[in-house]
């Protein structure tokens, strides 16, 4: 172990790696050019000594060579690119996932960036100045802002993220192969034919093509990854809006541009103007979004002066073409306007924001195409709030201003895209970044100074001055609250009850008073809001104030379907809130409403409590076993009694039976103790009035049913009296019943 011994064999072993090294190097450099020159080859259009398989082979090979800090050359750039005019659909799909990566490897090793570096220090400091709240992005719409922007580009994150890697280093080898193949009208023309024609591709060729490794080799998805992580993504949790959009067409026309700056643009300018002019053909049109998105988010990387150059002639096209997309069409730009807005700063895209709300502003009636054109510019509305989220304030508050007016249109298509659209501005503004469990939340100011004031007069005329059948003010009325009720509907249908729990005090009460209208359609969306917010309401403290609403319309309404929809609501609460101290409260009122007047009603009850008894305390199952009313004397006389208290006396017996039945529905697999005697003392209420024995006979044939399977085993239990009433009482069995 002396020390020249030491030195001189880390000498030899230095020695040794770096030949190593030397000849890896030489066998990657070989491997690559043979991999070149047989890509090259593959792709010729005329006496190609090459399989097309290999030259998809050889392309993936390539492609696997591709690391950070060894990015490709000009050659194999210049290969992949002209790949994407390639007669082989495999090389092109593998082309247009590959070229993103190459350009974005090379960027990232120029500028000396890990696209994998981790953020310093912990995500729990409240009081940061650099942490990021709502009214940071706030700014006027119409008002140039130069900067600086704060994009955010890490999944939960709301703290500033300077993305230096678009600011760094071009990639020299990808920017000289794309200056290449641009110079070439043929190969930019060829680029857009084929990625329509790609578009155009049938079920079974897509689905062959998705299974057919013509997508990102394995080993090179891992780079992929990082990138969408890093530069595209987080996208908030919708789903996709159109599956026709492809990302990677996206990345590959900003990649180019990227590189090649504003001549790229003027090189595939006049191709993108054709593609997005065609509103006939949606395949030209999913193209033409995809160049338009691709060019939107490489001009982040412009100087400020090529910006705004080209923002003027982005306006001009975007305005025309947005205006004139065809109703098949509208799901891929609006794909196109959330990938443009994913991780953008709000203000770098007021531009944008301006012309796609200004197209709801010259349409004022809804005939003549109107509502089709109103419809679309609020999907393409939501499609940018959807991203914008809680940054998104100042669009936010044109698009609550907006959604006040259009709630009411005549066309159902219109004030549903408009419910859908405040919907939104709540979910966006609602909550964002890092709220503790005990942060109460309101709607903004900019929605709470109107909406609940809206619904309360809607349903103050709803109830008190409800304008006659048929009459241009009933329908405008109903046109109101339907919009309004579709609020609710999307918000529990999104998954954003939380947002709109704030208004739904204000909402619920119109919910049930549009059950008795006499149209079914109009009537049937105030119950399927109902539905919505019963089964997805999270907060016992927002169900609690509801079921107390409900509550309260129970005892003062004079309407069956009312009070049915408010003991059909208290049903389902009890359903998803599973406290005891809900429950209890919900089982009091369904009680009271076992007494009701009206069957529908009472009926309703006995079916909600048969729900609700098995999670109850047990004391309060022996209550209602206990309830049973004794059977009547045969030939006993009748007192003379008024119809009210005839009537009166006939409601009270019958809640008693129908405690016992909920009692008796609760277990329908379980036999317990108490379970024989329930069941024939309902069975021996033979001479009562028609509505009692129909409960009675419902009852005891349910209870059949649901213990069919195992009725054997109930035969050796019971008493031959017992099995005889339950066979009286039960009706007619069948296979059907």
């Amino acid at each position: 172990f002396a020390p020249d011994l030491v030195k001189a064999d880390f000498a030899v072993g230095d020695k040794m790696l770096s030949e190593r090294a030397q000849r890896d190097k030489k066998t990657q450099a070989t491997v690559i050019k043979i991999m070149q020159d047989a890509l090259s080859d593959g792709m010729k259009s005329t006496g190609a000594t090459v399989h097309w398989r290999f030259a998809v082979l050889a392309a993936a090979a390539l492609a696997l060579q591709v690391r950070r800090d060894s990015p490709a050359d000009a050659t194999t750039a210049e290969l992949f690119l002209k790949g994407l005019n390639s007669d082989v659909l495999a090389l092109r799909q593998l082309c247009r996932a590959v070229l993103p990566v190459l350009f974005l490897s090379e960027q990232v090793s120029a500028g000396g960036s890990d696209m994998e570096v981790e953020m310093d220090g912990t995500d729990d400091k409240m009081s940061d100045d650099d942490i990021l709240w709502p009214e940071d992005f706030d700014a006027t719409l119409s008002a140039s802002y130069s900067g600086p922007f704060k994009d955010v580009s890490w999944v939960g994150w709301n703290r500033i993220v300077n993305d230096k890697v678009q600011d760094g280093a071009r990639a020299a080898s990808f920017a000289q192969a794309v200056t290449s193949v641009l110079g070439s009208a043929d190969w930019i023309s060829g680029y857009v034919d084929k990625t329509s024609q790609d578009h155009r591709l049938s079920g079974d060729e897509r689905a062959e093509s998705k299974s057919g490794g013509a997508t990102m080799p394995l080993a090179s998805a891992g780079i992929q990854s990082a990138c969408d992580s890093r530069w595209l993504w987080p996208r908030t949790s919708a789903a996709s809006l159109s599956a026709d959009f492809s990302k990677n067409t996206m990345l590959t026309v900003e990649a180019i541009i990227t590189a090649t700056g504003l001549t790229g643009v003027d090189a595939m300018w006049a191709q993108l103007e054709t593609a997005a002019s065609t509103t006939n053909d949606r395949e030209l049109q999913c193209t033409a979004a995809e160049m338009f998105g691709g060019i939107v988010r490489a001009s982040h990387s412009l100087s400020a002066g090529d910006q705004d150059k080209l923002k003027g002639r982005m306006t001009t096209l975007m305005t025309a073409t947005l205006g004139a997309a065809p109703p098949d069409s509208v799901n891929a730009w609006s794909e196109m306007l959330r990938y443009i807005a994913a991780n953008r700063d709000p203000r770098r895209l007021q531009w944008l924001t301006q012309i796609v709300l200004a197209l709801s502003d010259s349409i004022s009636d809804d005939t003549g195409g109107g509502a089709l054109s109103l419809t679309k510019a609020l999907k393409f509305q939501q499609a940018l709030m959807m991203e914008f989220t809680w940054r998104g304030m100042a669009m936010a508050r044109a698009v609550s201003e907006k959604s006040k007016g259009l709630l009411g249109r005549s066309s159902k298509a219109v004030r549903e895209e408009a419910g859908r659209a405040l919907v939104l501005v709540l979910r966006c503004m609602a909550r964002f970044g890092r709220t503790s469990a005990a942060t109460t939340l309101a709607a903004p100011t900019f929605v709470s100074d109107w909406f609940p004031k809206q619904l309360s007069e809607l349903y103050t005329t709803y109830t008190t001055a409800l304008p006659a059948e048929a009459t241009p003010e009933r329908l405008a009325l109903k046109n109101q609250i339907e919009g309004a009720l579709y609020v609710f509907c999307h918000s529990s249908l999104l998954g954003h009850t939380t947002s709109i729990a704030p208004l739904l005090k204000d909402g619920f009460p119109i919910m049930l008073a549009v059950q008795e209208d006499s149209d079914k359609e109009f009537a049937q969306i105030g119950k399927v809001a109902l539905e919505l917010v019963a089964t997805s309401v999270d907060s016992r403290e927002v169900a609690l104030e509801l079921l107390k609403i409900a509550e309260d319309m129970l005892a003062s309404s004079s309407s069956w379907r009312v009070k049915q929809a408010c003991v059909n609501f208290a049903r389902e609460v009890t359903h998803t809130m599973i406290l005891d101290e809900t429950k209890m409260h919900t089982a009091e009122c369904l009680d009271k409403a076992m007494g009701d007047s009206n069957l529908e009603v009472r009926s309703s009850a006995c079916f909600s409590l048969a729900g609700l008894l098995r999670s109850l305390p047990s004391e309060k199952l022996t209550d209602f076993v206990a309830r049973v009313p004794k059977p009547r004397r045969r030939g006993a006389k009748a007192k003379e009694q008024s119809e009210e208290d005839r009537a009166a006396q006939l409601v009270r017996r019958h809640a008693k039976v129908l405690a016992v039945a909920a009692a008796v529905l609760s277990t329908p697999t379980e036999v317990p103790e108490w379970m024989p005697d329930a069941v024939c003392s309902l069975c021996v209420l033979q001479d009562e009035e028609a509505i009692i024995r129909s409960s009675v006979t419902s009852t005891v044939g349910d209870f059949r049913k649901s213990h069919q399977d195992s009725w054997e085993e109930i035969r050796v239990t019971w008493t031959e009296d017992q099995l005889r009433l339950v066979s009286e009482s039960s009706g007619t069995q069948s296979y059907f019943s």
